[in-house]
């Protein structure tokens, strides 16, 4: 996993700006351009000031973490102007009120809607504090094989330690059984990917391990979001992983409505990552560095294959 341009928000709100600390701050740990784009659903009011206000921001940014960063000159007033922006990414930033303060666009655009259309994973940011990760806690449906999305958290944060989540859904009679990954390629995958990264500690958890999640399944509540939100709070994480769009699952801890209870429940970061980004993420950086005007690393080059020159 390689994130090579990552993109924040802000309509220069206080919780706009703790996202566009942590976005500079994973800019500086993974070596990636960073991109403010100013939100608004008022495009005409004073924009010339705003996005003057924003390029100096982000020349604020560069200064204090030593990185790349740059004002977008095109600000997103939509959606769509969201989507094409997010195209050029490798990793949405933005915090988790904006559908509140927002009124035009985000009645028209909700949080899941931004989190289900956008193409790149999305972080939405809660913590107070943009220090690096301590905890990440990673969720995954066990009939998904999570093992790009373990090397994704893994990188993500490489000092923090991990521990893997294994959610359990209530399915219905009309769903067709899927076989469940065993638990110890799942635990295989964790302990290959922390040693790449230094030997981190890491855990594999069933959430019935968790006493407020054994009495939900007790009363006949298998909730997805419930389960992660008790894990979270029960450990501490500040920071919750998660795949978003798994084929083949309804109604499950994949999709729209999960995003936004999840994304206004917790207490902490929340990384959506869209199922199957992860097979062609090489691929893609490489192109969205050469929109960008960018030369993509050797590295980078080579693992993009035919996009390659």
């Amino acid at each position: 996993m390689k994130i090579e341009s990552i993109l924040a928000l802000t309509d220069f709100s206080a919780g706009a700006d703790l996202a566009l600390e942590r976005a500079a701050r994973l800019a500086a740990d993974h070596g990636a351009l960073l991109r403010v784009a100013y939100l608004t659903d008022r495009p005409g009011h004073r924009l010339a000031d705003r996005l003057t206000r924003l390029s100096q921001r982000a020349q604020q940014l560069a200064r204090e973490h030593r990185i790349h960063a740059r004002g977008s000159q095109r600000h997103v007033a939509s959606l769509a102007d969201l989507i094409e922006q997010a195209r050029r990414a490798d990793l949405l930033v933005l915090d988790p009120l904006a559908d509140h303060r927002f009124g035009g666009l985000w009645r028209r655009a909700a949080l899941p809607q931004v989190i289900a259309q956008v193409p790149c994973p999305v972080l939405v940011v809660r913590n107070e504090r943009p220090q690096a990760y301590a905890k990440t806690l990673l969720a995954f449906d066990p009939v998904v094989d999570p093992r790009d999305l373990v090397r994704y958290a893994s990188d993500f944060e490489t000092d923090s330690s991990l521990e893997v989540l294994r959610i359990e859904k209530r399915r219905s009679s009309a769903e067709t059984p899927r076989p469940r990954i065993p638990r110890s390629l799942v635990a295989r995958a964790v302990r290959n990917g922390r040693r790449a990264e230094g030997n981190r500690a890491f855990r594999l958890t069933d959430p019935l391990e968790n006493r407020k999640s054994r009495l939900l399944a007790a009363l006949g509540q298998v909730d997805a979001v419930a389960q992660i939100l008790n894990e979270q709070d029960y450990n501490g994480a500040d920071l919750v992983v998660a795949a978003r769009q798994a084929p083949a699952l309804v109604d499950t801890i994949l999709n729209g409505d999960f995003a936004q209870r999840l994304a206004r429940g917790l207490r902490c970061d929340l990384l959506l990552v869209p199922h199957g980004h992860l097979d062609r993420s090489a691929e893609l950086a490489v192109g969205r560095m050469r929109g960008l005007g960018c030369e993509p690393a050797a590295g980078l080059r080579a693992a993009g294959g035919g996009l390659a020159e």
